[in-house]
């Protein structure tokens, strides 16, 4: 029973032994293939910023297997970071690099994990062998496959490309900026079925297209900022579903079509910036249950009908900005529920009606534009009023609003004295 056991022990040994043997060659071959291509990439630059990337000796591991046999890995360089002799992170933030990444061999790195060249100078497209990489990227031609994607940041360069189909499903992607390229292509709605997808940015660029009902599938999505791009059709009800929604900026676009009540159920939106659209009807009243709103931005659209009484509830709003749209009927006296708002914004619209004296408990307020509108009445008693100039109140046909005791007509008068004179 003894020699059994004894005979069982070492065979188990001689099994552990064989496996490291094995994993070691791999190791090395990996190591030997990584740190070629990290050179070959290097030579391309047009600019040597990466100088501790070489083969110097203190870079070398030796090999006991045979004399001559080393392991030349890149795992001390700068930026480099590696897992049991493989390279798992590459970090090359704000270097200045100069060049472009069609000689770097993604295929090489089997166990890349992070990858983040945001803040340089390079340009060009991103090489389709990119499709190869196991780990974490951003996009290239073919991105099917990649089961450990998790974060890739690439802004801050000239990278070009169409983005139509880079990305397949990564079921771990959890955070991808695009940001400020010269993309180009479609949304794909493969972004909507990465289920771990926390944030979007593929702001600044030019995609076309529209938004994928799909992305509102994207239960973990808190940050998805698509502004400043050319998309067009309507904003998806879908994106109503998505309950960890923190931060939806859709602004500088062609979209169009009413702003979806479904947005009135994201409970944790704070930031909401939609300008910048062809949106039209009515603001829902449903925003009004976004209770920890804090940013809100609907300029800029066409917007009609009144303020909704219900966005007197967002009692954490600091910046609440509906300026040139075609709304009508009075400032509702619920805006005194605002007590966080810093900023207000309501000019170049049909607004009429007197200006509520609800400004007055407004303590916070400190920034107002309420020109180009129809409003009357007296300037409310409160610090934001009684320190704006003319620009912000003049536009309001038949106003005899008194500003620090002037009437308003008085004052236009002065200034056109003023300009007489001194022309």
């Amino acid at each position: 029973m003894a020699f059994s056991t004894l005979k069982n022990m070492l065979s188990l040994v001689f099994l552990l032994l064989w496996i490291m043997l094995v994993c070691s060659d791999n190791v090395s071959s990996h190591s030997n293939e990584e740190t070629q291509a990290l050179l070959k990439w290097k030579a391309t630059l047009l600019n040597q910023n990466l100088l501790l990337w070489s083969l110097h000796p203190n870079n070398i591991t030796n090999s006991s297997a045979q004399p001559g046999t080393a392991t030349r890995t890149p795992c001390k360089w700068f930026g480099i970071s590696c897992k049991a002799g493989s390279v798992i992170r590459i970090n090359l933030t704000d270097l200045g690099l100069i060049g472009t990444l069609q000689d770097f061999s993604f295929s090489s790195f089997p166990n890349l994990a992070y990858f983040d060249i945001n803040m340089n100078k390079l340009s060009g497209p991103i090489p389709p062998q990119i499709g190869s990489l196991q780990a974490q990227w951003s996009h290239p031609r073919k991105l099917e496959n990649c089961p450990s994607l998790a974060r890739a940041r690439l802004q801050g360069n000239q990278l070009t490309g169409n983005i139509s189909e880079a990305f397949g499903v990564c079921p771990n992607l959890y955070h991808i900026n695009l940001s400020n390229k010269k993309f180009h292509g479609e949304l794909s709605q493969n972004w909507g079925r990465c289920h771990k997808l926390q944030w979007l940015d593929i702001a600044g660029n030019n995609i076309t297209g529209s938004i994928p009902a799909d992305f509102g599938i994207s239960t973990q999505l808190t940050v998805l900022n698509l502004s400043s791009n050319h998309l067009v059709g309507e904003i998806p009800k879908k994106l109503g579903s998505v309950s960890s929604l923190w931060k939806l900026i859709l602004n500088d676009n062609r979209l169009s079509g009413h702003i979806p009540p479904e947005l009135g159920s994201l409970a944790d939106l704070g930031y909401l910036d939609l300008s910048g659209n062809r949106l039209n009807g009515s603001i829902p009243e449903h925003l009004g249950n976004c209770l920890d709103l804090n940013y809100l931005n609907l300029s800029n659209n066409k917007l009609s009908h009144g303020i909704p009484v219900q966005m007197g509830k967002l009692s954490h709003l600091s910046l609440l900005d509906l300026s040139h749209n075609l709304l009508t009927g009075e400032i509702p006296p619920q805006i005194q529920g605002l007590q966080s708002l810093e900023k207000l914004n309501l000019s170049h619209n049909s607004l009429s009606g007197i200006i509520p004296k609800a400004f007055e408990d407004m303590h916070g307020l400190w920034q107002v534009d309420i020109s180009y509108n129809d409003l009357q009445g007296s300037i409310p008693n409160s610090e934001a009023f009684q320190n704006v100039t003319i620009e912000v109140l003049q536009g309001n046909k038949g106003c005899a609003v008194a500003l620090k005791g002037y009437n308003l007509a008085k004052i236009v008068l002065q200034q056109r004295v003023l300009i007489k004179l001194y022309s």
